[in-house]
């Protein structure tokens, strides 16, 4: 069996728009990680508020992963991302609703940043969940490919685009810019929400007996 091109992959009318929405929601993160970081110090003129800050953003992911694992088993995948990208883009704009309004306390950024994080491993682990379900064998290994290349390049690009966009344009717009990304990240993967052909497993077993 020969091996489908990179071109020949991204033209895999699902397969092409899961990768958009893969790169959208990385460079969208990787923006994330560094910006609300340069908020917390900038706002709060706090360097240990910002150590909290970056624990609430990574440390309640970690430990709801393997729960968001057995969710995207029992539930459509490309709806849990969707959720996930929903809520990041909604969060942030709340966010910045708080700190227009001269409303955000400490406290609130970091309940703000860790329901954040909760959702987090819902697109991360669900775009690696769909590749083998819509990518075909032939297409497999350059649709994998693809993802880990765009996933090493918004880790580059990322940060250096949010502390670029945070010093020119201030936290405001940059918080801003990254939910339109998130936002525009769950538009791309839309068709495929609405294709209802996609696998799902049977959802008779308890969630919390995984």
């Amino acid at each position: 069996m020969s091996t489908a091109s990179y071109r020949q992959v991204l033209r895999l009318p699902q397969v092409s728009e899961l990768l958009a929405c893969a790169c959208l929601a990385r460079l969208a993160s990787r923006m994330f990680n560094l910006a609300i970081i340069l908020y917390a110090l900038m706002r709060f003129d706090s360097p240990a508020l910002a150590g909290w800050v970056a624990f609430a953003e990574i440390g309640p992911g970690l430990i709801a992963s393997p729960y968001s694992g057995a969710l995207l088993d029992r539930l459509h995948a490309p709806l849990a991302i969707v959720v996930d990208l929903l809520v990041s883009a909604g969060l942030l704009i709340t966010l910045m609703f708080f700190d227009q309004t001269g409303q955000l306390t400490a406290a609130l950024l970091i309940l703000l940043v860790t329901l954040c994080s909760l959702t987090s491993p819902l697109s991360a682990s669900g775009i690696r969940v769909l590749i083998p379900r819509l990518a075909p064998d032939k297409a497999l290994e350059r649709a994998n490919a693809l993802d880990t290349g765009s996933y090493a390049l918004t880790e580059v690009i990322g940060p250096a685009l949010a502390g670029g966009l945070f010093g020119l344009a201030g936290p405001a717009a940059t918080m801003l810019t990254i939910a339109v990304l998130y936002l525009l990240a769950a538009t791309s993967i839309l068709p495929i929400l609405r294709a209802a052909h996609l696998p799902t497993t049977p959802r008779s077993q308890s969630f919390f007996t995984m």
